[in-house]
């Protein structure tokens, strides 16, 4: 029970003691709290870090107290820019986002809110939790979802994009482009010979080659199995089929080697040009697996 204030001369020596068992309260909370939590004043100078404001910035209480949130926080955008935390602007009552906080461990990717204190005088309340490992689960999930696993390479859905991309170009802006299907030969012997891991490893090794052989413009995908695509930019059929050639030469001169014996195989290649007039990305690789097939039942080459 609180004891009862007589003589106004007596609060300051009986009320500190609550005020003082309050704060004590106030700052084991927040020491809790699992996101990192850093307190302004009106200047901006830093009044409190909780424990994972601590962590987070690799900076003590003791010594972050009374600096500038810049010297404790170094929090900048995707283009290197400083982020300015504490809200001073009158109006302004909140601002958050996402920012890259660079510590004495390293380089982090942090999500943040800073409010605006409505008191006297007035401060700032700043609130960061790191999303690291969020940011780069994200990543890998999305590289997953458009790159085949075994080489690395786009996969059927990446490649779709693309050459609806430079569909859009022929129709928008007169590009011309042109696809590539490209079917392994003997490919089935190699695993039914070998196994599968050397046919895998076949494959990897394949993909290597082929992107060695285009320009740096091109775009190389697997579909599935022994088969790829090839998305080849600002080319006419001719220019394409020299650079085919080419893909096809580098394939069918690369051996693998495996317990003594020699992994060779061959390629053919089919290819459909894109203009005003192609439909759709389905319809151009279809028309270039058309002339591979045309290729293959020739014992290998490339048509078009």
């Amino acid at each position: 029970m609180v004891k009862r204030i007589e003589r106004v001369e007596d609060a300051p020596r009986m009320v500190a003691p609550v005020i003082a068992a309050e704060r004590v309260k106030l700052f084991a909370t927040l020491s809790a709290v699992p996101e990192a939590l850093i307190t302004l004043d009106a200047g901006g100078r830093v009044e409190y870090l909780n424990d994972a404001a601590e962590q987070l910035t690799a900076v003590s209480l003791e010594r972050a107290r009374k600096l500038h949130v810049s010297n404790v926080v170094q929090l900048c955008d995707a283009n290197g820019r400083s982020i300015d935390l504490p809200v001073a602007e009158q109006g302004e009552r909140s601002r958050a986002g996402n920012g890259h906080l660079r510590t004495r461990a390293g380089t982090l990717d942090v999500s943040y809110v800073a409010s605006r204190i409505e008191s006297s005088p007035s401060g700032t309340l700043v609130m960061l939790r790191d999303v690291t490992a969020e940011h780069r689960l994200a990543l890998r999930l999305s590289f997953e979802a458009l790159h085949d696993p075994l080489t690395g390479l786009p996969n059927r859905r990446a490649v779709l994009e693309r050459i609806e991309d430079a569909i859009r170009g022929a129709r928008e802006r007169g590009e011309h482009h042109a696809v590539a299907f490209v079917d392994l030969d003997n490919f089935k012997y190699v695993n039914d010979r070998f196994g599968h891991v050397v046919g895998d490893r076949v494959l990897a090794e394949v993909a290597r080659v082929m992107g060695r052989a285009v320009r740096a413009v091109d775009s190389i995908a697997r579909l599935g199995g022994d088969e790829f695509v090839l998305l080849l930019s600002n080319c006419r059929i001719g220019h394409a089929r020299r650079v085919a050639d080419k893909v096809r030469a580098a394939v069918l001169a690369h051996e693998v080697a495996h317990e003594g014996e020699v992994v060779a195989i061959g390629a053919s290649i089919g290819i459909a040009p894109i203009d005003a007039g192609t439909a759709s990305a389905e319809a151009v690789i279809a028309a270039a697996d058309a002339a591979c097939y045309k290729a293959k039942s020739a014992r290998g080459g490339t048509l078009s």
